[in-house]
């Protein structure tokens, strides 16, 4: 497990289940956990999940829920 916080990651497998909601496998990009895949189910609201497909996101993770939101703009 990622533990609490946010992480950097990228959208790397897209597997529909069959149930209207869609799997997808997250790998983790900066830090301590860099390179560690991460499972997520998205919401059947997500129309068309093959466009999400090497994305990149803000995993953020707090207890025993995660979500994802927009990436976090790099500092320069």
């Amino acid at each position: 497990m990622l533990g609490d916080g946010t992480f950097d990651v990228l959208v790397v497998d897209i597997d529909p289940d069959g149930d209207d909601d869609h799997r997808i496998e997250l790998v983790v990009t900066a830090g301590q956990h860099k390179g560690s895949v991460v499972p997520f189910t998205l919401p059947d609201r997500v129309s068309d999940p093959w466009s999400l497909l090497g994305m990149p996101f803000s995993l953020v993770c707090d207890g025993n829920t995660m979500r994802l939101g927009p990436p976090e703009p790099v500092a320069g």
